[in-house]
């Protein structure tokens, strides 16, 4: 709760912060303070809200994280679509501070809304059996040092083919000769696809079960990255080849994001559950994902070749899928019984 009401105010305060010409480096430097304000409040918040539906749902967590997913991916579809359109050329320079202090106002109402809510039904099982700690984490690192490696390694593949066909693909669109609003329009088309079928994925891990569905995914990935890319490489690239690129990277991304947070919350028991997923979630998409529009630009540079980015999406996602078949089923004790129930 805390964190949907915080993250509001420096979502508003970069919409009001004054530009570099007129307060110099301080701008960057709010900007900065305040992206990492959000990043610390989206860390508590995104995980919290996929483990109460985890910890509450006996049945079809993959389709219920997956619709919880998809709502985030929507959201910013949203934003999206404000940005291409604030960005436009017909715009006043300050346009673009819009969408921040609407969704900035926005959360602060979530917030009111949110207040009531209640404990899942495994804290308040455990809780009565007095089994929670307020200070977990003497408790993870002496216990769980393998599944946090697994978690920070899978959580930061959940969202790196994204990151690569979006952020980095900003790069790639407008040395294509694309514009910003070009850009975004294609950002867009990327997420709602994948807004789309994260969703069949949750399903489709209810049935097959989450540890083999987590392996179909990173196998999947793997073997993705070198065509998905070759797409780009070639001497002349059409609009067909970018959208086939978009559409490959984002549909191995989405396998793996429809059940990771499950998946994820099934290798801690519900007294330090919260805090070793968060930090897990938040390390993993903070050192992986958040550093591979950077790591692909490098890479880019360094080898003069579009293909390079590959190399990068298949080392993580094949040393994903080598711990979860080596540590992953030693790591999970089965402490969700409806993510147990499906086949391994």
């Amino acid at each position: 709760l805390w964190s949907l009401l915080i993250v509001g105010f420096p979502t508003i305060a970069i919409g009001l912060t004054p530009s570099y010409d007129s307060i110099g480096l301080w701008a960057p430097c709010i900007l900065i303070l305040c992206r990492l304000t959000q990043g610390f409040c989206m860390g508590a918040e995104y995980t919290g809200v996929n483990l109460y539906i985890t910890e509450n749902n006996s049945q079809k967590i993959g389709k219920q994280t997956g619709i919880l997913i998809s709502s985030g991916v929507y959201g910013a579809v949203l934003a999206t679509a404000l940005g291409a359109f604030f960005a436009m050329g017909i715009m006043p320079k300050w346009a673009w501070r819009i969408p921040f202090v609407f969704g900035g106002i926005c959360s602060l109402g979530i917030y009111f809304i949110r207040k009531n809510i209640q404990e899942t039904n495994d804290f308040k099982e455990s809780k009565n059996r007095k089994e929670i700690s307020n200070f977990p984490w003497k408790h993870l690192l002496l216990k769980y040092k393998k599944a946090i490696f697994v978690s920070i390694i899978i959580a930061g593949l959940t969202t790196l083919p994204l990151y690569l066909s979006t952020i980095f693909g900003n790069r790639l669109f407008k040395e294509m000769g694309y514009s910003t609003s070009e850009s975004i329009l294609l950002n867009m088309a990327a997420m709602i696809f994948n807004a789309i079928i994260i969703t069949y994925y949750g399903k489709l891990a209810d049935r097959i079960g989450f540890h083999r569905h987590m392996i179909l995914g990173t196998a999947i990935t793997v073997l993705v990255g070198g065509p998905a890319f070759y797409l780009i490489s070639t001497p002349t690239i059409t609009i067909v080849q970018i959208y086939s690129f978009i559409t490959i990277l984002v549909s191995a991304g989405a396998i793996i994001n429809g059940c990771a947070m499950p998946y994820i919350a099934n290798l801690f028991p519900t007294h330090c559950r919260y805090s070793a997923t968060s930090f897990s979630v938040t390390v993993g998409q903070a050192l992986i994902s958040g550093t591979t529009p950077l790591v692909a630009s490098y890479l880019t540079d360094t080898f003069g070749s579009n293909m390079a980015p590959a190399l990068w999406m298949i080392f993580i996602a094949l040393l994903a899928m080598l711990s979860i078949l080596f540590l992953g089923k030693e790591a999970s004790s089965l402490h969700l019984k409806s993510v147990s129930a499906s086949p391994k």
